[in-house]
């Protein structure tokens, strides 16, 4: 059904957003587009629960790995392109939807 095709689900000129890996400053590799959200992570059995940013992208697209760094930018089409936010990958990405997609969780960085 959809999982031939998930270019539907992650259209850069609707809701999702265009990321870029980084290396040393500079693009390293293809753009690819993902979904940021925000999830409650629950630890210590559920008596501490906080909200972590994860990214959703299509597994072929990329992969990621703890430490990455990668830039992120939401360009609607007709809409002026959001400001471009730096993450580091707090962890791997793991897999999700019989492997068609992955999910990682990441961290704001500011860039100098």
């Amino acid at each position: 059904m959809f999982i031939e095709d998930l270019s539907i689900f992650y259209n850069a000129s609707e809701f999702a957003v265009t990321c870029q890996k980084q290396a040393n400053g500079a693009p390293a590799g293809a753009a690819f587009s993902a979904l940021l959200s925000e999830a409650d992570e629950e630890a210590m059995q559920g008596y501490v629960v906080g909200t972590v940013r994860e990214l959703r992208y299509p597994t072929a697209a990329v992969t990621l790995q703890k430490g990455d760094l990668l830039t992120s930018q939401y360009n609607a089409a007709g809409a002026t392109p959001g400001p471009v936010a730096s993450w580091r990958v707090l962890r791997e990405g793991y897999r999700v939807n019989d492997g068609a997609e992955s999910v990682a969780y990441l961290t704001t960085t500011t860039t100098a």
